[in-house]
């Protein structure tokens, strides 16, 4: 698997691994040291990330996260990614079984390390729709 597509599984595992409350293989996405930060809140660490932002999920009826055009740059063994995607909330019984509302829209910003021959989240950073650029935030590249 070449470099982007390894970044692109872990972009894609993050949303399955989540929405499927599998928290501690989820986890394992991150760095021993990762940051997440969401809302203006800063999770440090692994074990932070898993229980604030994995706390935010409800696992008798989950939400959808539905990831998409990342783009990313490369540099050895770490890399930034940008990807976007958008949050579908249980909105109850539907025709098909669970109906779904769009949550938010928004982008991440990843930088990202390659250990051991693997991608893992070194930081995260969400902007939701009409936000503006996260502190410290690389911008998505023009070209």
């Amino acid at each position: 698997m070449d470099d982007i597509e390894g970044v692109r599984r872990l972009v894609f595992l993050y949303g399955q691994l989540l929405d499927d409350s599998r928290l501690d293989e989820w986890a394992d996405l991150f760095t021993d040291d990762a940051v997440f930060t969401v809302w203006g809140n800063v999770y440090q660490g692994r074990t932070a990330i898993r229980e604030g932002i994995g706390g935010m999920m409800t696992t008798e009826h989950p939400g959808k996260h539905v990831n998409y055009a990342t783009v990313a740059d490369f540099a050895g063994d770490e890399a930034w990614a940008w990807s976007d995607f958008t949050a579908l909330a249980d909105a109850g019984p539907g025709q098909w079984g669970r109906s779904y509302i769009v949550a938010t829209i928004a982008r991440y910003y990843d930088h990202v390390v390659r250990r051991d021959g693997r991608w893992l989240f070194a930081r995260r950073q969400i902007r939701m729709g009409g936000e503006p650029l996260p502190d410290g935030a690389r911008p998505s590249p023009a070209r």
